[in-house]
């Protein structure tokens, strides 16, 4: 269930950073935006393999690296100037609800 309630903030976070995204200059739309829709998609996915997998602590661990990559992307957006700082507080915001989420995810799987 948590898995479930995981995926959904993920959705919200595609849709709010697929928004910002779009302003972003023409040469980053086909790069540093793809790279951070690719791995948000990457985490959706992640999320259902999570509930079909034997290993999942293995895949809660890395839609954790995932995340972690997807806070690099959006500090590299933010020093850019991609993003307003607002814009980045509330994507940062968002992304550490995930965070929290996947936390609480590798502490309630058992361990495989």
């Amino acid at each position: 269930m948590e898995t479930f309630r995981t995926k959904e903030k993920i959705k919200d976070l595609y849709v709010y950073l697929n928004d910002r995204m779009k302003s972003w200059p023409q040469y980053e739309k086909y790069a540093l935006s793809e790279y951070c829709r690719c791995k948000l998609l990457h985490m959706i996915e992640l999320c259902v393999a999570i509930n079909k997998s034997s290993k999942a602590k293995a895949k809660v661990y890395e839609l954790d690296n995932c995340l972690q990559e997807l806070r690099d992307y959006m500090d590299v957006a933010q020093r850019a100037h991609y993003l307003s700082e607002k814009q980045f507080l509330v994507a940062s915001k968002r992304i550490s609800e995930v965070g929290g989420m996947i936390g609480n995810l590798i502490k309630t799987l058992p361990p495989t």
